[in-house]
């Protein structure tokens, strides 16, 4: 008996982690096709501005320094939007209804909320390794080799999207959909309000350096990229712990 208990408890979690790659499959499959097509023009444009048509025209050198730029940190954003697959699950949860029907099953919200952080997890783990190696990748095809600095914009970015996806999902359970997207758009207007304004004073401070943005990402980049492990796995377990407490209050 406890063994038959065992294997359909196993199979319902097998379902749920089903359920949660089913729902996010459009986000999923759009960003598959980012994660070919972005990188692949990347490449074309570096090998045409090193080799082609590109190389012909003035300021080549300051085009190909933005496209390799570009082709360093924009992998780690799309993915680490891998997560928003999740979001598309949770938002499909409330239109349908799931998160009533949810509790009278023998299903536990620890189980349930546990298998979407699950799934983040490894989507955040996946992001962090395909974005290193991406970056290796167009370092290589640039003749150029990675740096510290460009790891550590790296593991920013990944604990920032992190840390706005899983924050999303939070509000979500703690008040519903609608509102949650709601408060999640004005707090993302305000903290690009609040970065525009401090990159505005910190060009005003140091107005007799170069490129003044790209020291101020450094300086934060360096300051952060060593608690960037500590603050995704901060955000994982809190978020996780705030879903469950969430969840259930609105079962009551």
């Amino acid at each position: 008996f406890v063994e038959l208990m065992n294997e359909k408890k196993s199979t319902s979690i097998k379902g749920l982690i089903f359920r949660e790659f089913f729902l996010g499959r459009k986000s999923y499959a759009s960003l598959l096709i980012m994660a070919i097509v972005v990188p692949f023009m990347f490449m074309l444009f570096m090998l045409s501005a090193k080799f082609g048509n590109l190389r012909l025209m003035e300021d080549v050198d300051e085009i190909i320094e933005t496209i390799y730029i570009m082709s360093l940190y924009m992998p780690a954003f799309i993915f680490s939007s891998t997560i928003y697959g999740i979001l598309d699950a949770v938002s499909a949860d409330f239109n349908t209804k799931w998160n009533g029907y949810m509790f009278s099953t023998p299903v536990k919200a620890e189980i349930f909320i546990g298998i979407k952080f699950g799934i983040i997890t490894c989507f955040t783990i996946f992001s962090v390794i395909m974005s290193i190696l991406s970056a290796v990748i167009f370092s290589s095809v640039a003749g150029k080799s990675i740096t510290s600095d460009d790891i550590s914009i790296i593991m920013c970015i990944v604990a920032l999207c992190d840390f706005a996806f899983v924050f999303y999902i939070v509000l979500a359970y703690a008040l519903g959909m609608n509102k949650a997207t709601s408060v999640f758009s004005f707090a993302i207007v305000a903290c690009i309000l609040g970065a525009l304004f401090s990159f505005i004073k910190f060009a005003d401070e140091h107005s007799f350096v170069d490129n003044p943005f790209e020291i101020l990402i450094l300086e934060k980049a360096r300051m952060i990229a060593p608690f960037t492990p500590v603050i995704i796995i901060a955000t994982i377990i809190i978020g996780y712990i705030l879903c469950v407490k969430f969840s259930k209050r609105r079962e009551r």
